[in-house]
């Protein structure tokens, strides 16, 4: 009986919870009510008119990659192709480039590109640019037509940023396709064109040294979206001053643009671009020392001094006015016929004053010095006033031919002829101040005014300086022959007849140009190419007092004078 009674006890103790009949009956009840009520609840209403339906807010995501590589490049062999099917160094700065780095010149623009460097200063008032350590003063195009360039940058006026869509930069020779220049290669501005779709932007820029900037770019049709006829007017304004005394820059721009779309193949549009630029000249900063112990930045120079004469280099002045057009119709997905013509006309007078080494103390009747120096060892530095003016023209007409064609699955053409003609013109004017020079002071800040010094510069009086009068016509054949996708062939030539009318000289040329390219992958490709540069003996201009073409007289004889 005790061991009945300790099996009882034992069994009720142990007894899971779940296998209490009462317990398990009372889970299962709550189970299936719970159960019941949440299928009744999630079940669709047999009502209709009970039904409500909650909508949520559209929401709509964009994006918008930045685009820091072209597609395609024209200025290498004259039509849009991949960059890696051409066998030459091409280098584009596309907008986005551009707008990320708030360029506002053309420096800085092309300080992105490898082997491009600005030689020559003057506040940024002159676009000297090298290639590949060639001068390509002769290497400015605007949408491939020459901008008018003389030997010393007398008569081109600053590009202004704000009409520019993208800056190319072909390396190496391009005659076949430019004419003369130096084989370092060409720099071409592309502007921007009217856009049928809506666009309007402004922007406004402040910074150090008082500077102010504003910049407007409207674009879109004329007369609604069914219209045949699309504009854009930009307009640029810039005030500033420099990191130097006495310096500034005033400079507008206005660019108004119409394009009529013919028909859906055939379409033209003319362009208007004015630039009114107004500046300090600055030679920049001279160095403390001599020729036999060293040149060097001493403690008693700064980079705020202006060694030029305050109220005279400020009157720097350029208009520049350029009209262009450009025609193109399509006769097929193969054949493509353009044809573009651009005038350019430049007005420019420089009011200039340069430091001197002690070189030149004798002609200016100062005590010969020893050693070369350009500040003297009592901080004096001696400077000379000159100035210059002039106007420049340049004409460019070019016509192309483009066909496409396949020979088979396999091998592809692409082929281009053009024929253009371009005239350069430039009429400058030297003028030499009666009072030669006047002296400045690096440790007192002082100007030293020779007596007579006049207070503005009168050109009626002035003689002839570096002159340009050219007439060039071009003809040229290319085919790109595309193999597999993989292999490509660059063949062409072009003849060039250049015609110093100034000099009496006419040179022609034939330059041809071979390469080849090998694309291992989308991303990589190896090339060889041969090609011929043009540079005639008198491009750069002609000089009727030393009847060369070295463009400018001897300064030692300027002040001889």
């Amino acid at each position: 009986m005790q061991l009945a009674n300790s099996a009882k006890q034992t069994h009720t103790g142990s007894t899971p919870w779940a296998l209490n009949p009462k317990k398990v009956a009372f889970t299962l009840c709550t189970f299936f009510a719970i159960t019941y009520t949440l299928s009744g609840q999630l079940t669709p209403s047999a009502d209709p008119e009970s039904e409500e339906i909650a909508e949520l807010e559209t929401v709509v995501v964009t994006g918008f990659q930045r685009e820091y590589q072209q597609a395609t490049t024209e200025t290498a062999i004259g039509f849009s192709v991949d960059p890696q099917r051409v066998p030459l160094t091409t280098v584009t700065i596309p907008m986005d480039i551009l707008d990320d780095q708030q360029v506002n010149n053309v420096e800085d623009a092309l300080r992105n590109v490898s082997g491009v460097t600005k030689f020559k200063q003057g506040n940024g008032g002159e676009e000297k640019f090298s290639i590949r350590g060639f001068d390509a003063s002769q290497s400015l195009f605007k949408d491939g037509a020459k901008i008018n360039n003389s030997f010393n940058a007398t008569n081109i006026a600053t590009t202004e940023t704000a009409n520019i869509e993208r800056y190319d930069v072909l390396k190496g020779p391009a005659t076949i396709l430019y004419g003369q220049g130096e084989p370092g290669g060409v720099i071409n501005y592309v502007t921007k064109k009217p856009r049928f779709d809506p666009y309007y932007s402004f922007e406004g820029m402040v910074g150090s040294y008082n500077y102010y900037r504003g910049e407007l770019d409207i674009t879109g049709p004329i007369g609604g979206s069914e219209s045949d006829f699309a504009y854009r007017l930009i307009a640029s304004y810039q005030d500033s001053e420099a990191n130097r005394d006495f310096t500034f820059r005033e400079r507008l721009l206005i660019a108004p643009s119409l394009t009529w779309q013919m028909t859906q193949n055939t379409s033209a549009t003319l362009q208007y671009e004015y630039i009114t630029d107004k500046y300090t000249q600055d030679r920049g900063q001279v160095l403390d020392g001599n020729a036999t112990t060293g040149f060097f930045f001493s403690d008693r120079q700064s980079n705020e001094q202006f060694f030029g004469y305050p109220g005279y280099n400020e009157r720097t002045e350029s208009d520049f006015h350029r009209l262009g057009l450009q025609f193109e119709h399509r006769f097929s997905s193969q054949a493509k016929f353009s044809l573009s013509a651009s005038s350019t006309r430049v007005e420019k007078t420089l009011y200039d004053t340069s430091p001197l080494p002690s070189d030149f103390y004798p002609f200016l009747g100062l005590p010969p010095s020893p050693v070369s120096f350009v500040i003297s060892p009592s901080g004096d530095v001696v400077i000379s006033f000159r100035g210059q003016g002039g106007d420049g023209f340049s004409d460019t007409v070019l016509a192309r031919q483009e066909f496409t064609w396949e020979q088979n699955d396999r091998v592809k053409h692409q082929f281009l002829a053009t024929a253009g003609f371009e005239r350069i013109k430039n009429e400058n004017l030297v003028y030499n101040v009666n009072t030669p020079f006047f002296i400045y002071n690096v440790e007192s800040r002082t100007y030293t005014t020779p007596p007579g010094f006049p207070t503005d510069v009168d050109f009626t009086g002035s003689r002839p300086g570096s002159q340009t009068d050219t007439h060039q016509y071009g003809f040229s054949v290319q085919d790109l022959i595309s193999i597999d996708e993989q292999w490509h062939i660059l063949l062409g030539g072009q003849f060039t007849s250049f015609d110093n009318r100034q000099a009496d000289v006419t040179s022609d040329n034939f330059s041809p140009r071979v390469g080849l390219v090998y694309t291992l992958s989308p991303e990589a490709s190896f090339y060889a190419s041969w090609a011929n540069g043009f540079v005639p003996t008198t491009a750069t201009g002609f000089n009727p007092d030393t009847g060369n073409g070295v463009g400018g007289t001897p300064r030692l004889a300027l002040l001889k004078k």
